[in-house]
């Protein structure tokens, strides 16, 4: 979530040393604690303590409840958890809804396909039937044909499906606004730190965020290995348009992703999409990676004069997509993902140091889609618990520790299996 890095970002700052000399006595921000080793016996009801509260770490945090273990889930949302599955209401009224970053996932998996019928049958899915279109240079738009694979979106956003996983999960805790600054293992528990107020001990964490406030976390950690493996993931830079017209587009698609346009990757309609149907239409625009990479700035400061050309640039990308003028806007608001998607995993469901009893679970471990997200949160809990019932000295247990990262393929908005 932007506004989650934007934090992050001020954090860093009110907490900034003084420079430090270079020099060899300098220690490099990459550096990494030595490995700590827990040798005392888990308790037999033990408690897990999980640092985000994404779609992956809530998925875990329920799966941990189903299994019989406590978890607590810390996030940093004001309004609510979600992670990259945000949205955000604008206009003077909030009335005006969109999606700004996962716009519709989809389903390959079984295991997944059990838990989406579940959001389905609570009301928190459902299956987006919207023409979904490609545009070219060459060819301009072509509708893509509809296919066995259904397609998913959040009813009332894609929020709003974090929203109900955590509010259904018997027996897991939720923190909102709560920002981790450190944590610190002693005596086989690690103590967890909001600033200056500590927030509790727990047997076992798991980091269910990426980037570098995860850095910031793992580095001093006592486990090399998972903060390695963070820190050898690449994210992209994404920059996002939220516009209003005061009249529909003269399309018939919902959303289109953009080939040959460094400026625009995907146009998506969240009225529709949404079921809004009253006017102003609200879209987001999502631009390339390579277009972030090429005007990326310090995301929590964004000059006005990079606002204005980038909503600029991409509303020309746009229009060049519909193929005439653009209604006027209402309402235009642009921001930076700074930490988009992962360009780079390591193909594993799960990490987890067993001498240290942290865990890592996201989408980055496995690909970039939101199944990825929920199957690693569902397999670091299963992972937990066998790890648990050998009382929690088995350190054979550890894997993903070492894998190496591969580049992903996908679009730049993600992945769709």
């Amino acid at each position: 979530d932007p506004e989650r890095m934007d934090r992050c970002s001020d954090k860093n700052k009110r907490n900034k040393r003084p420079t430090q000399p270079s020099g060899r006595n300098r220690q490099n921000r990459n550096t990494v604690n030595p490995q700590k080793i827990v040798d005392t016996p888990l308790p037999e009801h033990p408690s897990v303590a999980i640092i985000g509260g994404g779609i992956s770490g809530l998925t875990c945090a329920k799966s941990l409840s189903e299994l019989g273990v406590h978890a607590t889930v810390f996030d940093t949302g004001k309004h609510g958890v979600g992670g990259r599955l945000a949205t955000r209401h604008l206009g003077e009224s909030k009335g005006l809804s969109f999606d700004h970053a996962c716009q519709y996932f989809t389903v390959s998996s079984p295991k997944f396909a059990g838990l989406v019928d579940e959001w389905v049958a609570g009301g928190a899915v459902a299956t987006w039937e919207g023409e979904l279109a490609t545009y070219t240079e060459k060819q301009g738009i072509s509708v893509q044909e509809r296919n066995q694979k259904e397609r998913y979106v959040g009813v009332g956003g894609m929020r709003s499906l974090c929203n109900h996983v955590a509010k259904a999960s018997v027996g897991v805790d939720v923190v909102e606004d709560c920002w981790v600054s450190k944590m610190k293992l002693e005596q086989g528990k690690w103590r967890l730190w909001k600033s200056e107020e500590e927030m509790g001990s727990f047997d076992v964490v798991v980091i269910a965020h990426n980037g570098k406030c995860a850095n910031r976390l793992l580095s001093p950690s006592g486990s090399p290995g998972a903060a390695q493996q963070m820190q050898r993931l690449k994210l992209s830079s994404i920059w996002a348009l939220m516009v209003a017209f005061e009249k529909p587009l003269p399309v018939s698609f919902q959303g289109a992703f953009v080939e040959g346009i460094s400026a625009l990757s995907w146009a998506g309609n969240n009225s529709a999409r949404l079921s809004n149907k009253e006017a102003p239409e609200c879209w987001t625009l999502f631009s390339t990676g390579e277009y972030g990479r090429a005007h990326k700035c310090p995301q929590e400061a964004v000059p006005q004069s990079v606002r204005q050309a980038v909503t600029a640039d991409m509303l020309a990308g746009l229009q060049q997509v519909v193929g005439q003028e653009l209604p006027s806007t209402c309402l235009t608001r642009v921001q930076l993902w700074g930490a988009g998607l992962p360009l780079n995993s390591p193909g594993v469901d799960c990490i987890f140091d067993a001498q240290a009893r942290l865990g890592i679970c996201g989408d980055w471990l496995r690909g970039n889609s939101v199944q990825d997200a929920c199957l690693s949160g569902i397999a670091m809990a299963e992972h937990i618990v066998k790890y648990s019932e050998k009382n929690g000295m088995d350190h054979s247990m550890s894997v993903g520790l070492h894998d190496p990262l591969r580049r992903l393929q996908g679009h730049d908005i993600g992945s769709f299996p």
